[in-house]
């Protein structure tokens, strides 16, 4: 908590964050209160953007430390996420381990050599929901019968949440998907049973990923 969260007020702003501020803030107060104002950075998917935005409503205005925030609580929890995954899989130091490295080490970006989930991007955010999937679908996998259905369903929600902060944040699904469905063909009866969920997923990932006024654009 003290490294993530000491000195976020630190004057060497990044290129983007400037950017990512105004953008999260004319999204909240169009969202919010008048329709007319315009929404910027459109190229980007919105969900992070709203979350910067409602960090920014406490403050009152378009605030890169209050990005910041945000972003560092994201990249603790994908350090959680990760201390509970791994710890389930390969114990408990090992999770401490894999947990450590995603939120303590430092990554060069942009000129700078502090950690980067600290930073007001729309990564950490996507971040978070991409280790939460990855999670969900372990479990998806390693389940059966109504538990399966229920983490597949999960894992398409947490899919979309990814989606919608980062456009490329389904891309660290596509790995353990495919050789996990192929691999559901080699049994009697799993292909109909298992071969529905990834649907369910699938079905899932869009609605989840909508929100208030999505631009045209999506």
């Amino acid at each position: 908590l003290f490294l993530t969260l000491f000195r976020l007020v630190t004057p060497n702003v990044l290129s983007d964050e400037p950017t990512s501020a105004i953008a999260s803030w004319r999204s909240v107060q169009s969202n919010l209160r008048s329709p007319r104002i315009i929404n910027g950075n459109f190229q980007h998917p919105p969900l992070a953007k709203w979350l910067y935005g409602i960090a920014q409503l406490t403050v009152g205005h378009a605030s890169v430390p209050a990005d910041r925030v945000v972003a560092a609580m994201a990249t603790l929890l994908t350090g959680v996420v990760l201390v509970i995954w791994i710890a389930r899989l390969a114990g408990r130091w090992t999770g401490l381990l894999a947990g450590a490295l995603a939120v303590l080490l430092p990554e060069a970006v942009q000129g700078t050599t502090l950690r980067f989930g600290r930073y007001a991007f729309l990564d950490p955010v996507a971040e978070l929901f991409v280790a939460v999937y990855l999670l969900l679908l372990w479990e998806w996998f390693a389940s059966e019968r109504r538990r399966a259905w229920l983490f597949a369903a999960a894992s398409g929600v947490a899919i979309g949440r990814a989606v919608a902060s980062q456009g490329n944040g389904f891309l660290a699904a596509v790995g353990p998907v495919l050789p996990c469905v192929l691999a559901s063909w080699r049994g009697p009866g799993l292909p109909l049973s298992r071969g529905r969920r990834p649907g369910l997923a699938r079905g899932a990932a869009p609605v989840a990923g909508g929100g208030p006024r999505r631009p045209r654009f999506f």
